[in-house]
């Protein structure tokens, strides 16, 4: 459910976030981008993105996330429905998790360099929207890049290929994609995971459990996060089970 309601609820609120900006033509830029995103396609998202240029404001930054999603092809209804059902069917903790995370990849670009780029540039973008839900949807797309570029390939439906392969090279010794991993956990934790109304779900309860166990080092935090999602059954890790 988060996919969804995360992108849906992200669009629906582009315009409440710039209704109280100060500047008109601000605001008709963005509403102007909105409207663009409305019926926007992979090929046409960046060119909604480019109405905001040199704009600031959370409601820019919203346009700019929401339109790499649509960008890379995150909300259509094949990937929607593929990762909805990963995280419903999946069965419990690290697998329900695990499932999701193969298919909200960033899977556009020329490799998983341009790839990896552009997933911190989404992250960035959501969280500087503000947008609780789109920061915690980001933060996963970025960790799912990062574990992508570890496996090295896709399969026909876009999925990460062999993601628990993938999770346990990273747990067993990446330090590089551990801090990757780590940073956005820290992300998704600080933004949509710290109060009762926001911190619900797996992964938020995953997220919690890592901080509680390792502190709040990117490293320390990724490889506690990759161990127990390769490995729930380890001690600490009662929250991926």
């Amino acid at each position: 459910m988060i996919l969804k309601t995360s992108i849906a609820v992200g669009i629906s609120c582009c315009f409440l976030l710039v209704s109280c900006s100060s500047k008109n033509s601000e605001l008709e830029k963005i509403a102007d981008a909105q409207a663009c995103l409305d019926s926007a396609t992979q090929s046409t998202a960046a060119s909604c993105a480019a109405k905001v240029e040199g704009l600031t404001s959370p409601g820019s930054y919203l346009i700019r996330c929401v339109s790499l999603f649509i960008e890379d092809g995150l909300t259509s209804a094949e990937r929607l429905s593929s990762a909805y059902e990963g995280l419903s069917s999946g069965g419990t903790g690290s697998d329900s998790s695990l499932n999701f995370i193969s298919y909200v990849a960033f899977i556009s670009g020329a490799d998983w360099t341009a790839r990896q780029a552009t997933a911190s540039r989404a992250l960035n973008n959501c969280s500087l929207s503000l947008s609780p839900g789109l920061t915690l949807l980001s933060s996963i797309s970025s960790m799912a890049t990062t574990i992508g570029a570890i496996s090295g390939s896709l399969n026909p439906d876009g999925s990460i290929t062999n993601i628990d392969g993938a999770i346990a090279a990273i747990a067993a010794g990446g330090p590089a994609a551990q801090e990757a991993l780590g940073s956005a956990a820290l992300t998704a934790y600080n933004s949509s995971c710290t109060t009762p109304e926001e911190g619900t779900g797996d992964f938020c309860a995953q997220f919690s459990s890592t901080v509680a166990s390792v502190g709040t080092n990117p490293q320390a935090v990724g490889a506690f996060l990759s161990d127990c999602l390769a490995t729930p059954s380890n001690p600490g890790c009662e929250a991926f089970r």
